[in-house]
């Protein structure tokens, strides 16, 4: 294998795991900042435990079914599919924060006073071209 193909799995590599912290801690943000440090922090460690082992079977058992030499058994297959039930089962519990945890940052802003604040779209006018963002507006 060259120098490129090296490169390249390396890539692969490192965008995997940022993509597995990002799914693993991002959607759990919102709970660290409301005060709930073992439902943020704690399902995160979960999930990146459920997504490290759910990819490191799925990927053990699909390399050793696609040898010349080897023949998919039922117990492969079996393990294909735990691994991609975990994986799911991660991006489920993703997606249940980032539509809860929302909720949970405004009830600690509420209960801070902070019930006016939000992010809101941006359009800043700069020379030739426009640039767009988000800025975080309130009223306190």
């Amino acid at each position: 294998m060259g120098a490129g193909g090296r490169g390249a799995i390396e890539l692969t590599i490192a965008g995997y795991s940022l993509m597995g912290l990002g799914i693993s801690f991002g959607p759990a943000i919102g709970y660290s900042y409301a005060g709930e440090p073992l439902r943020g922090w704690g399902i995160g460690l979960l999930r990146l435990a459920g997504f490290g082992v759910g990819s490191l079977v799925f990927v053990a058992s699909a390399l050793a079914s696609s040898c010349d030499e080897c023949h998919a058994t039922s117990s492969t297959n079996n393990e294909e599919t735990i691994g991609l039930l975990l994986v799911g089962a991660v991006a489920a519990s993703a997606f249940h924060d980032i539509v809860t945890s929302p909720n949970a940052a405004r009830r600690t802003n509420a209960s801070h006073g902070l019930s006016n604040v939000a992010l809101v779209p941006v359009v800043v006018p700069g020379g030739v071209a426009t640039s767009h963002g988000l800025a975080l507006a309130g009223r306190f």
